[in-house]
Parts: C-alpha cells; structure tokens; sequence
C-alpha cells in the first residue's frame, strides 16, 4: 500500500463498487459529522436538524465529490475524517495532473472537501502550503479573450448581458417583467426578476432583479430581443410550479416554440447556450460560461469590480476572480496613467436588487 503522506496517488487503480459499499461510504459521511457535532455539545435533537435529510438533499452537489475523495483516501490507507491538507493538496493535485481538472474544478472539490470538516477546516485553510498551493494554481491558469459577436442572440444576449444561468432563465418570470423608458422614449430597458434562483441570503431564498439596457444596435439588442420573443412566441400564460420549488407557481417566460404551453427547462437552455458557445474560436478545449463570458467583457472594458458583483449576485471578488474571471486584461492605459497622459475610467453598470422574501 502506498505511502499516505508523501507518495503519489497515481498509482491509484480504479475499481467498480458494490452498491452496499456506496451506502457504507455515504454512512461514514453523514456519520462523521454526527459525531463531531455530538463531540462539540450538541444533543441529539440539534443534531437532527443539522442533519436533516431535506437540508442534506439541498447540498448534494457536494456528495459525489466527498465520496471520491473518501474512496480516494481509503485506496490510499488514509483516514479521510482528519483535517490534513497535504491529503487535500495530494488528491487535487493528482485530479489536476491525470484528470485536467480546471482551477475552478479544483475549487468546487476543495470546497465540497471542506464541508467534511466543520470547525476543523481552520486547521486546512489557515496552512502556508495550502495557500501556496491554490496560489500556484491561479497563477498558472491561462485566462484567454473571446470575441462573442459572431454568436450572439436572444438566449445568448439575456446570459450574457444579465451574468445569467441556464436554470437563471428558465425561472425567469414573465409576470414580472418590466419595460422602462430609456434616454429616448422609442428605447426601452428591461427589469427581469429570477424567481428563487441558486443565491439566497441570510439562508432565506431570494428574487434576484436584473437590469438590462438597449443597445445602439438592433441585431445585438437584448431588450428587443426580449420583446419580440414575447410578442411571438410567450403570447400566452404559462404558469406552472417552479422546477425546484413546486410550491410556487410562476408565469414561464422560456417556452417550446413549437408549444408554448411548455416551459423549457435549464438543460434544454444550456445545451442550446453551449452549442453557441461552441462556434466560438478559442485557444483552449474547456467550454467558457456564458456568466464568465459577460462578466469577464465587462471587466476588459472598465466596469467597476463593485458593479459587477452586485450584477452577478456574488458575495465577494475572489469567487469572481477564481470562478469566473476569464481574462486579466484591463482597459486601463498604464502606460499613459504611468507616464502622465491622463486616466478617463470605463462605463458602470446600473445597480441591481435581490429581495429576501420568505417561503410561503
């Protein structure tokens, strides 16, 4: 058996597993974090709501991600319920190396890796070579520039220009859309609202606004994109349950055009959004996100960072910087700035709203 602490687990030697084995795996997941809560002074009536299944199904994104890492950890004679980072390091590590994992993968993993751990992710995080080692990986990421003009239409210029998700525009609510006047009457903006998207606040699930201008040209123009999708295709109500909250009812504005009675769902729109993504010429093999597409543009051309978190609904700049940030490109002139030609700074985007609402 290998080495737990130095030796590379490259000599890992997949195997298929028995579903008892996959229930046993989940058990120690779950299990682990009983007894560390049950450890900490937690009576068993807390940790029951802690570990409640619903809650448990709400993050089980992480799931799959913990069970390779636990499955990983096991192959390797390694206890995968101590906070160590250099087991960390090592795993994502060999996930980069044989499995082209992306920077952003390797995040996602050491986030779902962290949820293990509780308290005792301090003792991971707060690590000199952890830091250094994430560090490494930002640094050596290739952040390219794509010109996305060439395939640019309603879907695409809605999840581009509001920084929007499949499963964004397929919660969309037509009965909350809204057409404001723009400098010129004939102009016209838009106020879309996400109903319960991914982001919620202080725990409670939240309508995210998003705020969407003209633009000067007609065959780029999400707003009138908007307008005649709605003329011609949403010309009827469509109010069904939400896809992940079927106690709500909301007006679909995203329909199958040959039956608009018919919402179309998150993955229809995103196999859609990444066969356009795909006509798009690029220096590397992995798929850019729509979400990173706009908000990366926005911040080439001098849009404010502040700006453009509040526009994508995110917490802070490093998930920015770390997930989504395509280029490190600037459309500031440090030569000029640096040598005292003068500074004139980019163009902002309007302020967006979330508001908290409660589960009804």
């Amino acid at each position: 058996m290998d080495d737990p602490q130095g030796s590379s687990p490259a000599s890992t030697r997949r195997r298929s597993r028995h579903p008892l084995e996959k229930q046993t795996l989940e058990f120690d997941r779950l299990g682990h974090k009983s007894q560390r809560l049950l450890a900490s002074g937690y009576h068993d009536e807390a940790i029951h709501i802690l570990l409640h299944p619903d809650r448990q199904t709400s993050r089980g994104q992480y799931k799959p991600i913990q069970q390779k890492y636990i499955t990983w950890a096991q192959e390797h004679s390694i206890d995968p319920f101590i906070a160590n980072p250099v087991h960390i390091i090592n795993f994502l590590a060999f996930g980069r190396s044989h499995n082209n994992w992306s920077t952003s993968t390797c995040a996602t993993y050491r986030s779902a890796i962290l949820d293990l751990y509780g308290e005792d992710k301090a003792l991971i995080v707060n690590d000199a070579q952890y830091k250094d080692f994430f560090t490494a990986l930002n640094e050596t990421t290739v952040r390219p520039v794509y010109n996305i003009k060439p395939v640019l239409d309603q879907f695409y210029a809605w999840a581009i220009t509001g920084f929007l998700r499949p499963a964004d525009i397929e919660r969309i609510n037509l009965d909350h859309v809204q057409f404001t006047n723009g400098p010129d009457a004939s102009l016209k903006n838009v106020q879309l609202v996400v109903d319960r998207p991914k982001e919620k606040r202080l725990g409670q699930p939240i309508e995210r606004s998003i705020h969407i201008k003209h633009h000067p040209d007609p065959l780029l123009c999400p707003v009138l994109a908007l307008q005649h999708y709605i003329a011609t295709i949403a010309t009827q109500p469509c109010h069904l349950p939400h896809p992940v909250r079927p106690s709500r009812t909301i007006n679909y504005l995203v329909r199958h055009i040959r039956d608009p009675s018919r919402p179309l769902s998150a993955e229809r729109i995103g196999k859609y959004i990444n066969g356009l993504t795909d006509l798009i010429p690029r220096c590397q093999s992995s798929r850019p996100r729509t979400r990173a597409l706009g908000s990366s543009a926005a911040a080439r051309f001098g849009v404010p960072i502040d700006d453009i978190l509040t526009h994508g609904s995110w917490a802070s700049s490093s998930v920015f910087d770390t997930f989504y940030r395509l280029s490190r490109e600037t459309a500031t002139d440090f030569t000029s700035v640096t040598l005292g030609s003068g500074f004139s700074p980019g163009r902002t985007l309007d302020t967006q709203s979330e508001s908290p609402t409660h589960e009804e």
